[in-house]
């Protein structure tokens, strides 16, 4: 749970959100095979609000003393 709480605090960091736009470049994702064919990235939106959606998450989840499993695949 002390996991869960480090993350929450990490993916809460105040100039986090500024630092995720400013290096957010589709053409360079798309060339590393991240997100690969042609996804419509039309600016940072829906990264940016499924960001803030797993933000949040982590958020509730250390709040309520929960841990959190994490599977990358």
């Amino acid at each position: 749970m002390d996991e869960t709480a480090a993350s929450a605090r990490a993916l809460s960091r105040a100039d986090l959100e500024a630092e995720m736009k400013a290096r957010f470049d589709p053409a360079l994702m798309s060339s590393m095979d991240i997100y690969p064919g042609g996804w419509d990235f039309n600016g940072v939106g829906w990264p940016l609000a499924e960001f803030r959606r797993l933000r949040d998450f982590y958020v509730a989840a250390a709040a309520q003393g929960r841990a959190v499993v994490t599977c990358i695949v």
